[in-house]
């Protein structure tokens, strides 16, 4: 494998960094004041770049960066300021995601939205109230006791088959032991 001079490294560097701001918004004339080149040489960089074999799977990694942003950014606005379960304080953002208050079928955006999608529309909505960021257990624990009055599972339209009872999954000692309910 050849190795690189430190001219090359150092170009590769700049170009990745020019097509990140690109990537973020900043239009051509931004990104060249801001360098101090015009926004042709700026439009020139970039479209050789485009053309490295590298360039499908950088462009992937500036996606998936920006998402990822995008997820702190309303996670923490939804914690009240800070990027923790507002119910119990957990902080590794793995298990933290966006919880309707009230339902999902009161949140006044199309059925079937999760993940980047929902994100984006509350940033375009300009954080609407009605959600809250909640750990996955925080979750569970929401959906088990709330207003499902502890039945696992959706209700069912048309199905023989009843909703389990949380005191029909486990004996009564088990929860007296356990949960000392």
């Amino acid at each position: 494998m050849e190795t690189l001079d430190k001219n090359t490294t150092f170009k590769m560097k700049r170009i990745a960094e020019l097509c990140e701001l690109r990537f973020n918004g900043l239009t051509y004339q931004e990104i060249g004041d801001k360098f101090g080149i015009s926004r042709q040489r700026i439009h020139q960089l970039l479209s050789l770049y485009k053309k490295a074999k590298s360039y499908k799977k950088n462009l992937k990694i500036l996606s998936q960066r920006r998402m990822f942003q995008i997820k702190l950014q309303v996670l923490t606005h939804y914690g009240n300021g800070s990027l923790a379960c507002i119910k119990c304080g957990y902080n590794d953002v793995r298990a933290l995601s966006i919880d309707h208050i009230d339902g999902r079928k009161s949140a006044g955006h199309r059925h079937g939205w999760g993940g980047i999608a929902l994100y984006q529309w509350l940033i375009r909505q300009d954080y609407p109230e009605g959600y809250q960021t909640l750990c996955m257990n925080c979750q569970w624990i929401k959906r088990f006791t709330d207003d499902r009055k502890g039945k696992i599972g959706r209700p069912r339209k048309n199905r023989k088959h009843k909703t389990i009872k949380a005191e029909n999954m486990f004996p009564r000692s088990y929860l007296v032991t356990n949960l000392g309910t």
